[in-house]
């Protein structure tokens, strides 16, 4: 029976890394246990425990350091067996083929893959930023490779339909969204960038500025708030799909948020930090619009202007089709039903009732 299974999920989130690892994993762990099954966050340190402490799931601190895994497998492995977990799910981009082969062997294991880095010996490999055929290379000894869009791990309010975006016949508000901790200070860059360019862009148009937990930029953007009324600050948003849904446009770093925006419809132009977030790009070239590489401060510069650009353009009455034609385009990747497919998979896999 699935209720009785224990998964144990495997991920960490800071300042250098983010919180999108953790923030997916926990919405997959919010899909096992409506499933019925028990799950676990296990974390390096308590910086990580910090971002999963408070949504209801046991939280396993190992005292490890998260760039360095290959010295957590006995620790790690001696942890899933006093628990006699079922499966564990990985996601780092730290593991390394001794790491993961050394816990396959101890138990079932799944890995989340955005970079096809090297063969992985895990299996079930999840590769939902990817479309086509599976890479070889990195499928490697996976007994089951779930890859396309339809397995996008995001959370279960965007898949209702009373939070699909209408496109409306003016654009009113704008939202921005740029990822956990924002190093590169793009929510900063694209909110004086929008002040930069006055009302003639703009007009009565307003900014919806999402400030991540980890991000030290919220008293900069609070004085612009200040400055400018359109411009609206939220932290630590709890109801992100009816935040969507009340948003013409998006500006949005790549990740999982940019399901998320494509599951609830909304025009977005994504700009990109590493080449994990490259890969979704690459993916949903066509559907969301390309912002630009926000890897160093000049880049970073550049990437706000183009969105703001972007958002410009879109915003003129005269484009509502053109909206329209994004926001159709979008709703077509994900039905926001992934997590559930992929928990489904995985009980199944547990079971020994896989088709």
């Amino acid at each position: 029976m699935n209720a009785a299974r224990r998964i144990d999920i495997r991920c960490d989130g800071n300042k250098r890394i983010a919180s999108g690892h953790v923030k997916r994993c926990l919405t997959l762990a919010r899909a096992f246990a409506e499933a019925g099954a028990q799950v676990r966050i296990l974390v390096a340190d308590e910086e990580s425990a910090a971002l999963a402490r408070d949504q209801g799931f046991p939280v396993v601190v190992l005292n490890t350091y998260y760039r360095a895994l290959d010295r957590e497998i006995s620790v790690l492995i001696k942890e899933v067996k006093n628990n006699s977990t079922d499966f564990l799910l990985i996601d780092s981009y730290a593991v390394t083929r001794e790491y993961l082969q050394k816990l396959r062997d101890a138990v079932k294991t799944g890995y989340i893959d955005d970079l096809h880095s090297f063969v992985y010996p895990v299996d079930i490999l999840l590769q939902y930023s990817s479309t086509g055929q599976p890479s070889e290379r990195a499928r490697g000894l996976a007994s089951r490779c779930l890859l396309g869009t339809e397995y996008a791990p995001i959370r279960k309010e965007f898949s209702d339909p009373a939070n699909r975006m209408p496109v409306r016949d003016e654009v009113r508000k704008i939202l921005v969204t740029t990822g956990g901790s924002d190093t590169n200070h793009m929510a900063f860059r694209i909110a004086q960038g929008f002040i930069d360019m006055g009302a003639a862009a703009f007009r009565d148009i307003e900014l919806n500025v999402v400030v991540g937990r980890l991000s030290d930029d919220m008293p900069i953007l609070k004085a612009l708030a200040e400055r400018d009324p359109r411009i609206v600050i939220h932290h630590d948003v709890r109801d992100m799909a009816r935040l969507m849904a009340a948003s013409d446009l998006a500006i949005t770093a790549g990740g999982t948020t940019v399901f998320e925006l494509c599951a609830v419809g909304v025009p977005s132009t994504m700009f990109v930090y590493g080449d994990d977030q490259a890969r979704v790009l690459s993916t949903l070239e066509g559907i969301v619009a390309e912002a630009g590489v926000a890897t160093d401060a000049i880049g970073a510069e550049a990437s706000a202007q183009a969105a703001l650009k972007w958002a410009a353009k879109l915003s003129d009455p005269d484009n509502t089709d053109l909206r329209r034609e994004y926001s159709d385009k979008m709703r077509s990747v994900t039905d926001g039903k992934g997590a559930q497919r992929v928990a489904r998979i995985i009980l199944d896999h547990i079971s020994g009732h896989e088709v």
